[in-house]
């Protein structure tokens, strides 16, 4: 039986992504231990088989969900210093100005929680590491060599870049910083996967690389499904169930993503849509504000909610909307972002900003449209353009599954399992 050591330094809830690729590869019958940083679990549909290696103080215990056990280094959320919480308090631009300095004055140091996962998967033996994003790719190059003086084998090496890294923000300092780790480490991987063709095709323009598998953030987690009522769903989300269509945006609240004008755009909607945010982030107490200035009655924000509740809501309502503009950073242009697979998951019509990869999904299987998003009035118009096309039966493709099945999560499964196949572990 091959052994497979996944390493992830996401925070909050656990990635979904990460989940599914947990549980296909421990459903195929190979030993799988999970280090993570202190990660959210519980709700996410983690597969008992799997061996969480320090699931640390943020995560609920084991007897409450998620099935795994905690073994191994402990990974404590009270390890942070009090000069790490004082820092947390900074506003954010200040941590950004900090944070950039960093980068400028320290180019050679290693990338945060490197230290952290080498110490919790040290002793560990795998077959094959396979590192989530380019933060862990350090780590894992040092575990690969570790084991290789251990046992005399090299562990296959899985690079799983979920983001264009170097290029999910315009500073240059962040950028060099981050290219530099990338071109230093990625020529040692066996294997690179990218969530999408935009992206892959970058790594190989790059670094010259061989071109990688891609892997869709399909929704590949089996969750219990709540089965709320519409109007189970809206009281969640803030609304009553009688009212104009309801538009959501789900994920992180960012300004980034265009949120400001994303609200700004539904003033002039009032008495033709709704909108509800559900998650959270930095952005949200402006949200709010924007939100309570403006006497907005038709916009409402709701807090995150477990990952086996997501989709018993998401269903319940009229349109997903993806609003990021591709102008501020490469990998906004590039995005494939976990909510147009959720909203596709259950069959929403989706109204998507013009993107390369949206477009060739969002319009090129039928299952919504795609709009210039670049200011309020451009998204207000969209909105009422997609919602109409919704009312008329335009998206053909959310009526036929076929269109999307590549997408969907067996087609991802297979590709995973082939690869590791090719790998010989």
């Amino acid at each position: 039986m091959s052994s497979v050591l996944v390493i992830s330094a996401h925070s909050g809830l656990l990635d979904r992504r990460i989940v599914a690729q947990l549980n296909e590869l421990a459903a195929s019958g190979r030993k799988v231990r999970f280090v993570t940083t202190p990660v959210q679990l519980d709700g996410s549909g983690l597969h008992p088989a799997v061996d969480v290696i320090g699931r640390g103080a943020d995560s609920p215990s084991s007897e409450s969900g998620g099935g795994a056990a905690k073994t191994g280094s402990p990974i404590a959320a009270d390890r942070i210093g009090p000069l790490k919480r004082l820092y947390r308090m900074l506003p954010q631009p200040v941590r950004l100005l900090r944070r950039d300095a960093g980068y400028t004055l320290f180019p050679n140091r290693q990338p945060p929680h490197t230290r952290f996962l080498v110490e919790a998967a040290a002793g560990l033996d795998a077959d094959a590491v396979h590192c989530h994003d380019l933060e862990t790719l350090p780590a894992a190059d040092a575990l690969c060599a570790a084991i290789a003086v251990r046992t005399g084998v090299r562990p296959k090496l899985i690079y799983d870049t979920h983001e264009l890294f170097p290029f999910q923000e315009p500073s240059r300092s962040f950028q060099r910083y981050w290219t530099a780790i990338e071109r230093r480490f990625i020529a040692g991987a066996d294997a690179i996967i990218a969530v999408n063709s935009s992206i892959a095709d970058e790594l190989v323009r790059r670094y010259r690389v061989p071109a990688p598998a891609v892997l869709y953030n399909s929704f590949g987690v089996s969750l219990p499904d709540q089965n709320l009522t519409r109007a189970e769903a809206l009281h969640r989300l803030g609304f009553a169930e009688e009212g104009p269509p309801v538009v959501l945006f789900q994920g992180g609240f960012t300004w980034a993503r265009n949120l400001r004008n994303l609200v700004l755009a539904f003033a002039s909607l009032e008495q033709r849509a709704r909108l509800a945010l559900l998650g959270g982030g930095p952005a949200a107490p402006g949200l709010q504000s924007m939100i309570r200035n403006q006497g907005m009655r038709n916009v409402s924000i709701a807090s995150w909610v477990r990952p086996d509740e997501l989709l018993s809501i998401v269903r319940r309502v009229d349109m997903g909307i993806i609003p990021y503009r591709g102008d501020r950073c490469l990998n906004d242009r590039f995005c494939t972002p976990n909510k147009l697979f959720e909203f596709m998951e259950v069959g929403l019509p989706i109204c998507s900003s013009d993107l390369p990869e949206l477009r060739r999904i969002v319009r090129g299987c039928g299952i919504g449209e795609v709009y210039d998003m670049s200011d309020a009035s451009s998204i207000a118009a969209a909105v009422t353009d997609c919602l109409e096309k919704v009312r008329s039966g335009a998206f053909t493709g959310l009526r036929d599954t076929a269109r999307t099945e590549h997408l969907r999560w067996p087609a991802q499964a297979r590709t995973l399992l082939g690869l590791y196949d090719r790998l010989g572990v």
